[in-house]
């Protein structure tokens, strides 16, 4: 029974895989499709080209506040997405943590694993501090506050400034208005000590390949 058990859940994760190495696919071989356009940006970067990343300050699974400005001296390494995704976010945040686990102690205690909403209508803070948990303890979640204000960040502001392409399909059932999906980039971002851009991850990358590239970034 046990075994039947265990056959049956990596049955699942590689039909996640699958899909989701599908969906790449598709996005990579249709040139109006705007998820190829983004990733030519990306990829292909131009003076006019605006720099990945800024400082910001989102909400925790708490409710409190957490400011990037708090890892100064720390990498961190970022992912967004949405808990209702069926394929990409799964996969690449199991990679993360999949990595991360693989990393010695002194480098774990240099980065910073972060999970941000792009669906902050239906992921409130419990939702992805619940759902993070599920990857990785240590993998931080964060989401719109329930205060905004002029000195805490949203979700489509940090994305934007990631250079993140995402957008909210119609409800697959007119009747079920959240019942949506989204379309997005499924690239993760590792971001310096001094808070500063360093390098990208994209879904092709296996977990061999971004561990040997952790490994000559964050230590020697």
């Amino acid at each position: 029974m046990k075994n039947a058990f265990w056959r049956l859940r990596w049955t699942f994760l590689s039909l996640i895989v699958i899909l989701a190495m599908f969906q790449v696919y598709l996005i990579q071989h249709s040139p109006a499709h705007p998820l190829r356009q983004w990733y030519h940006t990306l990829q292909n970067p131009t003076p006019d080209t605006p720099d990945i990343g800024a400082d910001f300050c989102l909400s925790t699974p708490s409710g409190g506040s957490f400011c990037t400005t708090e890892l100064r001296g720390k990498y961190y390494w970022v992912f967004f997405g949405f808990t209702f995704c069926p394929d990409v976010c799964p996969t690449e945040l199991a990679k993360m943590a999949n990595v991360y686990e693989q990393l010695p102690k002194t480098a774990q205690e240099q980065l910073q694993l972060v999970f941000i909403t792009l669906d902050p209508e239906r992921d409130t803070s419990a939702v992805v501090g619940e759902y993070a948990q599920a990857f990785h303890p240590d993998l931080l979640a964060l989401t719109d506050s329930a205060k905004p204000s002029d000195t805490v960040s949203t979700t489509h502001n940090v994305a934007k400034s990631f250079l993140v392409y995402y957008a909210k399909r119609p409800p697959r059932d007119p009747n079920y208005p959240d019942d949506y999906l989204l379309d997005h980039s499924g690239f993760s971002y590792l971001m310096g000590p001094d808070g500063k851009y360093v390098t990208h991850f994209g879904s092709r990358e296996t977990s061999a390949d971004i561990l040997s590239k952790l490994k000559q970034l964050i230590y020697k």
